[in-house]
């Protein structure tokens, strides 16, 4: 790119007259540059201008005027956010890149779907995103969680519809739904019934853009993720024992779940497992157990119960609980 068209798109000034005419690529780690580089001084230290300098960079974007090799191009700018932003527009037209914002449920919904694109959590700060872009193959569809970045690229993007109410419901258990949408039928899939309006919506949304999509059991979707469990707390094989507990790690949908299963089911069949910190944000019938320490569910040992929902801070659950005779849990 030709240094005056880098001023250009960036809204930046052009300090000096640099010896140099164009770039070649764009860094944000003095580290990484090399020859020929633009270098973004995104934590506007003196020291990583000094190193991209001395690696060769041809260009330096920053928010000071204080140049310190006139060789190179010196760009400054009153908004280095927002030039950076512009840059990822550009990008972004250049390659023809295609965005899908979803909201929470339903981008975990896409990771259960096998679809002709790239599923990726754009980060919310400007410069790790417009590396992103960069690193991208041209024409690429991105399917990323909801942030004010995709905004600022393409305000008039179309996002899905929330929630579409299928044609025909019915559930097997808690766990497992058949349903007609957008004249698919889809049997036994391992999905409870509350999310499959937000899938409805996602499949509908797929169909209108002539995105090939292809289904499996969703074993991998991670909300409202049972782990069936014997008297002695120990993980057994989905729907081989009566007892389950539900592991939710979004406190949003933990209580929109508790809802569901309030419809679903009597609250004496359940309890509640939560740390303490949010004991008087949930509202329920069932009775609520707090928590300091996950490990503390092993209280429940021994006792009557059908269904634990809890809510746990992380991502991973498969280390929660331990199959094997010595009935060890895993400590956080």
């Amino acid at each position: 790119m030709k240094i005056e068209n880098l001023v250009r798109i960036t809204g930046g000034v052009l300090l000096n007259t640099p010896s140099v005419t164009s770039i070649t690529n764009i860094q944000i780690e003095s580290c990484k540059v090399s020859s020929g580089s633009l270098f973004i001084d995104t934590n506007q230290d003196e020291n990583e201008i000094n190193e991209a300098i001395k690696n060769g960079a041809y260009a330096i974007l920053c928010s000071n005027s204080n140049i310190t090799d006139n060789e190179i191009a010196w760009i400054t700018t009153q908004n280095l956010n927002l030039s950076i932003v512009k840059l990822a527009r550009f990008y972004t037209i250049k390659k023809n890149l295609n965005f899908i914002p979803l909201e929470t449920i339903q981008y975990s919904l896409i990771k259960s779907l096998h679809v002709k694109g790239i599923i990726t959590s754009f980060l919310n700060k400007p410069q790790i995103a417009l590396i992103q872009i960069l690193n991208s193959k041209e024409n690429e569809t991105f399917f990323v969680l909801e942030n004010p970045f995709i905004d600022m690229i393409d305000p008039t993007i179309k996002r899905p519809l929330k929630k579409v109410a299928p044609s025909r419901l019915t559930s097997k258990g808690l766990f497992f739904s058949s349903f007609v949408c957008e004249d698919l039928y889809i049997k036994d899939l391992k999905l409870p019934a509350f999310f499959v309006p937000y899938l409805c919506a996602l499949i509908k949304y797929l169909k209108e853009k002539n995105i090939n999509f292809t289904y499996d059991n969703f074993s991998n979707f991670k909300h409202f993720y049972a782990i069936f469990i014997n008297d002695a707390m120990e993980k057994k094989e989905f729907g081989s024992t009566s007892k389950a507990v539900i592991l939710e790690n979004n406190l949003n949908l933990f209580e929109k779940e508790l809802n569901f299963l309030e419809k679903k089911i009597a609250p004496n069949c359940f309890n509640i497992f939560i740390p303490k910190e949010i004991k008087k944000k949930i509202k329920t019938k069932a009775t609520k157990i707090t928590y300091e320490n996950f490990t503390e569910i092993k209280q429940f040992e021994n006792k009557k119960f059908r269904y634990i929902l809890a809510y746990v801070k992380q991502d991973s659950y498969e280390n929660l609980f331990f199959q094997n005779k010595d009935r060890q849990m895993l400590l956080f």
